[in-house]
Order: structure tokens, then C-alpha cells, then sequence
């Protein structure tokens, strides 16, 4: 069991749905939460309720390093859950290629440099989680790009398990099913499918803090049957 109650954890994508229930779930159970993104007003609005935050874009990773010893004092962190990325929805060979640029730097390129920037901050035993999504299981039709680098991020957390495990660094890969926060409708290209009802951010951020609680490496939703079948977003 790993107990969370005064670590330190940074999330990345903490101004948004899932980030912001995660921060909640963290302080509930004795973590003090770092926050990571990109709207100003909500990281300031995050610093008046006495969490710390800093202004981080995916795209440009190169910085969190020393930015989180300045933050830290040199003193490390805990933990990395990183629940931010983008998203577009078209046939193969009709999202234009900046649009699919982008999906791979925020996606795969920048969640890996993240990680990577991170490590050497993390002390151990410690933690570093992802949120991939059902995706990198159902690979669903108009999703092509965001599906390759979810699972290649996917890919990427399992080596870095194996490679990580004397180290005792836990890495986990959480794959929610489509989840309520409005994300596919904040699209870089294109229109959502029609989605299923989805789960809640609050059971997602319990989920990955139950997960890190009990050592677990990979989470997983059951998926109905159109999911299986390849035709459900996450």
C-alpha cells in the first residue's frame, strides 16, 4: 500500500475537470497537490485557495524540471498524474497535418517529456500516472491520431513500469471509458460522435488515487459491446 497522506503530487491538467477533482481527492486524503496548466484565471483562482500553481503547456515541457525544484526547494515531489491532452475527430488523411502535429506533441511527445522531466524530481517510492482512455482498447473510427498517441503513451508507461520497478517508482496507465466533462466538445478539429452517457470526473479521480493507494499498474472499465465492436469514443 502506498499512503498519500502528505506527499507531495503534481497534477498536470489540473485546471480541468478531471484535474480539479483529483486536487480535491488529494486533499481529502492528506496530499498536498500541485497544480499544473494552462488558463491563467484558474491557476490564479487555484493560488487564493492555498494550492500551489504553476503555468505549464504541454507543448513546451522543457521547463518543469527546474521549475518544480524552484517550487519544491529542491525537496522533490511525490508523484505526477498528468490528466491533460487534446483531441480532433476526422477520417484518416482529412485532419489537416498541423492539427495532427499538435494531437502527437500534447498527447505523446509532451506527456513523455513531461515524465521525463519529472523523474529526477520524484522521490522514492513514488508514482507516476496517465490517463490514457478506453481508446488505446477500442481504437474507435475518426480518431485515428488521437488513438496512435494515447497508445503510444500507453506503450511508453509500460516499459517505463519494467524499466522503473527496482527503482520503486509505480507508473500507472488509467483507461476511463468516455467521461462527462465536455472535452470531445473542446475539439482541435471536427465534431464528436454521439457518446453514450459517460462516468463522472469524480469517479475517474478515485479511481487513479485508489489505484496509487493499492499499487495497481493498469486500470480498466468494463466496455458494452458497441465499445467492443470499435465504434465508442473515449
Amino acid at each position: 500500500m502506498m499512503e498519500l497522506a502528505g506527499k507531495t503530487v503534481v497534477v498536470a491538467g489540473g485546471t480541468g475537470e478531471i484535474g480539479r477533482e483529483l486536487v480535491a481527492a488529494l486533499r481529502e486524503r492528506g496530499a498536498d497537490p500541485v497544480v499544473l496548466g494552462r488558463d491563467a484565471a484558474a491557476l490564479e483562482h487555484i493560488r487564493r485557495s492555498g494550492t500551489r500553481a504553476l503555468p505549464f503547456d504541454l507543448r513546451q515541457p522543457g521547463t518543469l524540471r527546474s521549475a518544480l525544484e524552484n517550487l519544491t526547494g529542491g525537496a522533490g515531489i511525490d508523484g505526477l498524474v498528468l490528466c491533460a491532452g487534446r483531441v480532433a475527430f476526422a477520417e484518416v488523411g482529412k485532419i489537416p497535418q498541423p492539427v495532427a502535429r499538435e494531437l502527437f506533441e500534447v498527447n505523446l511527445l509532451g506527456a513523455v517529456a513531461l515524465i521525463e522531466s519529472a523523474l529526477a524530481t520524484i522521490r522514492t517510492p513514488g508514482f507516476v500516472c496517465a490517463i490514457t482512455g478506453a481508446v488505446v482498447r477500442t481504437r474507435p473510427a475518426r480518431m485515428a491520431h488521437y488513438v496512435a498517441a494515447k497508445a503510444g503513451l500507453s506503450a511508453y508507461l509500460d516499459v517505463l513500469r519494467r524499466e522503473q520497478r527496482r527503482r520503486g517508482l509505480l507508473v500507472v496507465d488509467v483507461q476511463p471509458p468516455h467521461v462527462e466533462t465536455g472535452f470531445a466538445r473542446r475539439s482541435l478539429y471536427g465534431s464528436p460522435p454521439a457518446l453514450p452517457t459517460g462516468i463522472g470526473a469524480h469517479e475517474v479521480a478515485e479511481r487513479v488515487l485508489d489505484a496509487v493507494a493499492d499499487e495497481q499498474p493498469v486500470v480498466q472499465w468494463p466496455l458494452p459491446a458497441t465499445a467492443r465492436a470499435g465504434r465508442l469514443a473515449s
